[in-house]
């Protein structure tokens, strides 16, 4: 071999190592990052400078808190890749097992139906008047047949329905927009919310506007010139050019021509039959209220989200809540072709956690479940996410990898 060949081969062996070196210098740094290590950070300097030895971007955040949680985004980044990405795929694979499972359960009410299906036999039918006495008497259904029919009805609904309401400016359609990843609904401090608003999956992003009249317009394309003519038309229809955000509000309480708007979207989240359907804020006024109970009346509701502006003084609303209740309470009362919908599959969103004091937030958490409890039957501590969409917003906007724990907690909770 030539003296170059035996040069060449030293260099490529020395850059090997050197490789090898910086490869394990590189897993020693990674190694004292962990979620273990970033608890223990007590100061804002040392926080700094672990952000810094890992070239972590905290340019916008101050406190010891603020950098722990950018900095276990940072690991759990790592360490278990997209977390939204991958809910967003459990959420999907959930989907279409419910739709087994509700094959599964039509094919169980059939037999059901058909064993109390008039027979020609008159000691069957004798049973089967027994049997139907006896449900009627325990308070199981007046109807078996009719029962039968509605919840076969339901489960071939291949839409799993789920309404977001909650108490004004509370930050409802901001939370939304976070989880759909798009600034699809106006987000002001004002209440924004103007109408019922579907958001349902498909191929391409696009939207409908429906009229009380009962016109459709067509939004083909919602790309930036769509999203404000969707804003346009749905959410401010009535506000002149120059009318400030207070003439606008006072124009939607007054009523509009828009009775519902329809927004496509290709998410994997939606793409089994999530469906979600933005409501007006509970309280706000009679001629929007009207409307949610008219959607309530005429859908199956399997759902519900409601959102909570937690740094409020005064607690939870809890006349909004009780009030919203006795809506969905009434509104199904006047229709025999839903199936009821059920409290328990209830998720609370204690929103703006942020923007309460460290100090106040073990009393203001305890006051909260305290007054859900109260307010809601069924309710379970399990049923309650202390979350902030500031915060949430924030960190993706970084790096659309970063997902606090926060944001896993309500991911899980629409599970």
């Amino acid at each position: 071999m030539t003296e170059e060949g035996i040069g060449g081969k030293q260099f490529a062996v020395t850059d090997a190592k050197n490789e090898d070196e910086k490869t394990q210098i590189k897993t020693e740094i990674n190694s004292t990052l962990t979620l273990e290590a970033i608890d223990k950070l007590k100061d804002a300097i040392s926080a700094m400078e672990l952000a810094e030895d890992h070239d972590i971007n905290i340019d916008e955040l101050d406190s010891v808190d603020e950098i722990q949680t950018r900095l276990k985004c940072h690991v759990k980044l790592i360490n278990e890749g997209n977390l939204k990405h991958k809910m967003d795929d459990q959420l999907k694979e959930l989907g279409e097992k419910d739709i087994l499972k509700r094959q599964s359960l039509s094919r169980i009410i059939e037999e059901v139906k058909n064993i109390f299906a008039q027979g020609t036999n008159s000691s069957a039918t004798k049973r089967q008047e027994l049997m139907e006495d006896l449900l009627n008497k325990d308070g199981t259904t007046d109807d078996i047949t009719h029962d039968c029919d509605l919840r076969l009805t339901s489960l071939k609904e291949k839409e799993c329905v789920i309404l977001v309401s909650g108490e004004s400016s509370a930050g409802k359609s901001s939370l939304l927009n976070l989880l759909l990843g798009e600034e699809i609904l106006p987000s002001h401090m004002l209440p924004c919310t103007s109408c019922i608003t579907v958001i349902r999956y498909h191929s391409y992003k696009c939207a409908k506007v429906v009229y009380k009249n009962g016109e459709v317009e067509s939004i083909p394309n919602l790309d930036k010139e769509g999203l404000q003519r969707l804003q346009q038309r749905a959410y401010f229809s009535n506000a002149k050019n120059g009318t400030d955000e207070q003439g606008v509000y006072k124009r939607r309480k007054e009523g509009h021509e828009v009775a519902e708007i329809q927004v496509y979207l290709p998410i994997t989240m939606l793409h089994s039959g999530l469906v979600f359907v933005d409501t007006p804020g509970i309280g706000e006024n009679e001629f929007l209220e009207n409307y949610l109970m008219e959607y309530i009346r005429s859908h199956q509701i399997l759902g519900f989200v409601y959102i909570i502006m937690t740094d409020n003084a005064l607690g939870i609303a809890e006349d909004r809540l009780v009030n919203l209740m006795s809506l969905i309470i009434k509104s199904q009362r006047s229709s025999n072709d839903v199936v009821k919908f059920n409290p328990k599959a209830a998720l609370f969103v204690c929103n703006r956690w942020d923007m309460v004091p460290q100090e106040s937030k073990k009393a203001v958490r305890e006051n909260a479940l305290k007054q859900l409890e109260k307010a809601w039957p069924d309710f379970d501590s399990s049923h309650a996410v202390f979350f902030s969409t500031f915060k949430a917003k924030q960190e993706i906007g970084v790096n659309k990898g970063y997902v606090t724990e926060e944001y896993v907690a309500l991911m899980y909770g629409l599970m």
